[in-house]
């Protein structure tokens, strides 16, 4: 079983077990950390918050039945008396290996330790229950605290061996699970000096510093300034001591309780640790780090000099083209620094009125657009933070300098303008490579909605950089023709084939590099989705549909966080006519990322194969609105005309299918309606041409019975009688036989 960075249970033979409810996950983690059997009620109250005792109990016994049959082995979990426990003879853990290996102590265990925590114990799930959520707090304070504590021993003995560059590595490590801890910036300072780079060091300490006066409002310790003082005057760097330090102070080390205690279980009676506050951020590490990813970005380029990967492993090989920064390294030359491929700084915008209300409204604009920027998968957003430090030289920023100080390939600015009683807002994509703008934008609307305008146009960027960014990274991995690929390149760049207009060569250029990703590394979850994505659609067999859920689920397996896995699991359930599994997963998709345009669109074309036409347009229209200028917008348009046609308003429903038409003139889908649409309005000629159009298309769907029988997802009931009155006599009448 492994707990650290998300939930995973493995067979004996090692293929996933997938645990489907979240209580069931949540109850296995409990018990796998547990001193023994715990009481059953105990375990009730952490798995259901709601309700009475009965309600809880059977809460547990719903989650123990969905254990056992996932595992398909009763002997998984134990009951003895009135306490649950787990057969632990045949179960490992990755936490309890971890924890063995920290008793250990030596070299060897401290490595094994520090390479099985990938993450926050059970990072993802969601609490079932707020005591819980305090018991899982506790842990992941106490687990981040003795993973800490084991890659600054082992740093401290690298340092005493004379291998600096080992423990540099180790203490940025360290940094980049808790920016805020003092000792591993000293550790990093040592490191540096002690390769001969004080300037380096002088400088890590300032920004250091900078950090924990935004964040915690105090200034380092005497220790730190101590090693300042003594790296300043060309002193021997390790003067100071270089045993790890207790955490700085304003911070909050949960405890090594057993779980017995903490749920009154154990001899000292009801305990309650709340270490972190509950709220809608649970792991708070991972929210410090994304805050702090601009200052970050700056502590790890003085340390590119060395190895920033782990001692005695090779380093992989780059999946980005190189920016290249002038860092000092001691010697005055400039420092290569790979910048992700989906990296972006949100610069401030500009207030170019002097007007006071539009300098909030620019502000919070940049913060709005950044946070929604983050959202995007695979995406690496600088912290506002951090971009707030080119206000005072915004008119006079060189794009390309950006890029190269904060290690990103794109940089979006902006200005805002009133204009009489009107505001202007501009927006461009920059390459911070080659300095040539990508997309631009122009929006205008009354100075009273600037409220309502910051929502649209926050949104408006998000969902237009979401296709912009990766299909500007599609182009960009075509020019680099690399020899040796890379499987998240190649998910990337297969996703960005999916964006481009439909046709059957992208599908299968797309499927191409899925398939060679997943060859490189199966676990990429881009590669796992987008391969689905492609297995469900034209000519789908049951055998692909199989493989396209195996691939599903080895994706939620790994990421059950990412708002593209649950799109692309509403796209195959839709396909298998599974249509309220659909509509919940792109729910689920627009919840983890509010600006997914198409997820807007497909969610509508699911309500609509349920017998709602009214429900889908106003999604189609929202996905307009948020990404006017897709690609492919002619579905959302094919969408508000089908919505109209079964209807009955032919004039609204012709209007719209003809756009979609002329947006994307290979959706077979679009014809069919069309014919339709103009055989309900007596309009043959046209409608016979449409039909001919669709059979040239698609010609095994020749018949009405030909469509029903390969697209279950439209035989629902509702949609079933809506279509024969409308639909099918359309269809009928422009010559289309039923069989």
């Amino acid at each position: 079983m492994e707990l650290f960075g998300g939930f995973r249970l493995y067979s004996a033979e090692r293929s996933v077990v997938r645990v489907p409810d979240r209580k069931a996950r949540c109850l296995l983690a409990y018990l796998a950390l547990a001193d023994g059997p715990v009481p059953r009620i105990a375990l009730a109250e952490l798995l259901c918050s709601e309700g009475d005792e009965q309600d809880q109990r059977a809460a547990l016994r719903q989650a123990v039945y969905v254990a056992r049959r996932a595992a398909i082995r009763r002997d998984l979990i134990v009951a003895v008396q009135d306490r649950i426990g787990l057969g632990k003879a045949s179960l490992v853990s990755d936490v309890g290996r971890f924890q063995t290996a920290i008793v250990r102590g030596d070299r060897e265990s401290l490595d094994e330790a520090v390479e099985l925590y990938r993450g926050p114990l059970l990072a993802g799930e969601r609490s079932p229950s707020a005591a819980f959520e305090d018991w899982l707090a506790g842990r992941r304070s106490e687990l981040l605290e003795r993973v800490l504590q084991a890659l600054l021993t082992l740093a401290a003995r690298d340092e005493a061996a004379a291998r600096p560059e080992h423990a540099l590595a180790l203490a940025r490590r360290a940094l980049m699970l808790d920016p805020l801890r003092e000792d591993a910036h000293r550790q990093v300072m040592r490191s540096l000096a002690a390769l001969g780079q004080r300037a380096d060091a002088l400088r890590h300490y300032e920004i250091g510093r900078q950090l924990l006066a935004d964040e915690l409002g105090v200034e380092p310790d005497g220790d730190t300034k101590a090693l300042r003082d003594a790296i300043a005057c060309g002193e021997e760097a390790g003067a100071h001591g270089a045993n790890p330090r207790p955490a700085p102070a304003g911070r909050t080390v949960a405890p090594a309780a057993s779980a017995a205690d903490r749920h009154g279980t154990g001899p000292g009676g009801p305990t309650v640790v709340r270490t972190v506050p509950r709220g809608p951020t649970r792991d708070r590490g991972k929210a410090m780090v994304a805050r702090l990813a601009g200052p970050l970005a700056a502590l790890m380029v003085i340390t590119a000099g060395a190895s920033l990967w782990w001692p005695g492993r090779a380093p992989p090989a780059p999946t980005a083209v190189a920016a290249t920064r002038a860092a000092p390294t001691g010697q005055g030359e400039a420092v290569p620094l790979a910048a992700p491929r989906l990296s972006i700084v949100v610069l401030p915008f500009d207030n170019l009125s002097g007007d006071p209300e539009q300098e909030y409204f620019a502000d919070g604009l940049t913060d709005d657009v950044t946070i929604d920027l983050s959202r995007i998968d695979d995406s690496f957003v600088i912290a506002r933070r951090t971009a707030v430090t080119y206000k005072s030289r915004i008119g006079s920023i060189d794009v390309r300098e950006v890029g190269r100080e904060l290690g990103v390939r794109y940089v979006l600015d902006g200005s805002v303008q009133r204009a009489g009683n009107r505001v202007q807002l501009n927006v461009q994509l920059v390459d911070a490579v080659t300095g040539g703008t990508l997309w631009a934008e122009r929006f205008e609307d009354a100075r009273d909605r600037l409220p309502i305008l910051r929502d649209e146009v926050t949104g408006r960027i998000a969902a237009t950089l979401r296709l912009e960014l990766i299909e500007a990274e599609g182009r960009r991995l075509e020019h680099e023709r690399r020899n040796r690929p890379e499987a998240l390149d190649d998910a990337m760049h297969g996703w960005a084939l999916l964006d481009r207009p439909y046709s059957q060569e992208n599908l299968e250029n797309a499927r191409r590099l899925f398939e060679r990703a997943l060859t490189t590394d199966p676990d990429t979850v881009g590669a796992l989705t987008g391969l689905a994505h492609v297995l469900e659609g034209r000519g789908a067999s049951p055998a692909s549909r199989e493989r396209a859920d195996a691939l599903l689920r080895r994706a939620l397996d790994l990421e059950p966080n990412r708002a593209t896995v649950h799109f692309v699991l509403g796209q195959v359930r839709r396909s298998q006519g599974r249509l309220q599994e659909a509509a919940d997963a792109f729910r689920t998709a627009i919840a983890l990322d509010r600006n997914y345009a198409r997820a807007y669109l497909k969610l509508g074309t699911t309500l609509l194969a349920l017998g709602h036409p009214e429900q889908a347009i106003p999604l189609a229209e929202h996905a307009i609105r948020l990404s006017p200028r897709d690609p492919n917008i002619g579905e959302c348009f094919w969408l508000i005309g089908a919505a109209h046609l079964l209807t009955g308003r032919l004039a609204e429903a012709i209007a719209m299918l003809e756009k979609a038409r002329s947006s994307s003139p290979r959706l077979w889908y679009i014809h069919l309606n069309l014919a339709a649409a103009y055989g309900l309005a007596q309009r043959l000629d046209e409608a016979k041409r449409a039909l001919a159009e669709h059979l040239r298309l698609r010609p095994e769907f020749r018949s009405l019975a030909a469509i029903e029988a390969a697209m279950p997802q439209f035989n629902d009931p509702a949609f079933a009688a809506l279509r024969k009155r409308t639909f099918d006599v359309g269809v009928r009448r422009a010559g289309m036989p039923d069989s």
